[in-house]
């Protein structure tokens, strides 16, 4: 069956809650890939560090979903907007590096 709101409200209200997911998804992506590697002696633990930061960015989503949209909107432009700038800030660094 049908949502109880229909498929048209319910798409808008699940909108930003998505966006948020993706947009940490990514950030998460590009941190992890534009981290150096790990020593071997750097690598103790059990892995939870990993295992929470795989989960976290649903459980930002689950929050977007249930606070009201104003959080899910500066969550959403607060991550796009550090990711940004982080991406721009390593890249003045490795070219400043090059020279």
């Amino acid at each position: 069956g049908a949502p109880p709101l229909g498929w048209h409200d319910t798409a808008l209200y699940c909108i930003i809650p998505v966006l948020v997911v993706v947009a940490q998804l990514a950030s998460n992506a590009y941190t992890k890939a534009s981290a150096p590697p790990k020593k071997p002696s750097e690598m103790d633990g059990d892995g939870s560090m990993e295992t929470l930061l795989a989960f976290f960015p649903y459980l930002i989503g689950w929050f977007a979903l249930n606070l009201p949209s104003g959080c899910a909107l500066y969550w959403l432009v607060n991550t796009v907007s550090t990711t940004l700038l982080q991406i721009y800030i390593k890249g003045v660094v490795k070219r400043d590096t090059e020279l």
